[in-house]
């Protein structure tokens, strides 16, 4: 029954749509650790959609090509200028296009007889104005543990890209399902936490907050500061998703709770996060999110 459950939510999704909308929130910039400007983002809405797709599966390794294209649509207000750049009107609205092309290949071995994964990810981005950057990560995760009820893993991940605030970072993972309880826990560190449980077979309902990066390539309109910018966003997503099979192969999400913008910085393409020029801070806001996958794929 558990394999089952999991075969109809599985984690990687062939073809992904979704949409996103965010509350009203103040946020403030900084140009160069000085006050540049005071705002309001009446309204934030983000549209997704991803291909990810097997070219290769063999019993020890796998081979994906995905594709991402994103847009976001901010409406601002309320604009006070705090620094000597006059740069947006007291309202207006603003649109950003990101997409991302890649491989992932991965393979597994074993180490001091456990399994290991080794996962190599390589991919390019950039916005409509053409491809700005390849970057990519390395990891390798053991299979510390896997039972009927339990599997637990341990690794670590480099990142292969200059900007990246960190060179390596340790990942954990958890899950566990006592045998009388309809609640299973799931933790990927440092990604997610959540507390799921299946309802009547093809519904799903998760509880917990998860962390997620997006980017952007932005124009800076200020004197001295042309050029594409590539913005960072760490965004802490806490609250409740229900995913529910509609057919085989074909999940639907909805997704609700709050968003706190952790990191969002800017600096120039190619350029290491500690030398940014851009930093932007926002209040909590509400969201919620509408998806659609399809994933003939998968098992």
């Amino acid at each position: 029954m558990r394999a089952a459950i999991a075969a109809r939510f599985p984690q990687r999704r062939n073809f992904d749509l979704q949409f996103e909308q965010f509350s009203a929130a103040d946020y403030k910039s900084e140009l160069l650790d000085n006050d540049l400007e005071r705002e309001t983002v009446s309204s934030q809405r983000r549209l997704k959609f991803a291909v990810n797709l097997p070219i290769v599966k063999d019993k020890n390794w796998n081979l994906y090509g995905s594709g991402r294209c994103k847009f976001d649509s901010f409406d601002i207000q309320n604009v006070t200028h705090a620094g000597p750049y006059q740069t947006y009107p007291l309202s207006s609205s603003i649109d950003y296009h990101y997409f991302s092309t890649g491989i992932t290949a991965a393979l597994i071995s074993k180490l001091f007889q456990k399994p290991v994964i080794y996962t190599l990810n390589a991919a390019a981005d950039g916005s409509e104005k053409g491809y700005e950057r390849v970057k990519g990560n390395l990891s390798a995760s053991m299979i510390l543990k896997r039972s009927k009820s339990t599997v637990i893993t341990a690794g670590f991940v480099t990142f292969l890209d200059r900007s990246s605030p960190f060179i390596a970072l340790p990942s954990f993972s958890f899950t566990h399902q006592s045998e009388n309880s309809p609640w299973m826990i799931d933790i990927v560190l440092p990604r997610q936490v959540y507390l799921r449980r299946t309802i009547a077979g093809t519904g799903r309902l998760s509880l917990g907050t998860e962390l997620e990066n997006e980017s952007l390539y932005i124009d800076l309109d200020y004197p001295g500061f042309a050029g594409p910018y590539d913005l960072r966003r760490t965004e802490l997503k806490t609250g409740a998703v229900f995913e529910y099979c509609l057919a085989k192969n074909t999940v639907a999400a909805f997704r609700a709770g709050i968003a706190d913008i952790l990191i969002s910085k800017a600096m120039r393409k190619g350029e290491s996060s500690s030398d940014y020029v851009l930093e932007q801070k926002q209040d909590i806001s509400g969201f919620i999110n509408f998806g659609i996958s399809f994933n003939p794929f998968e098992k």
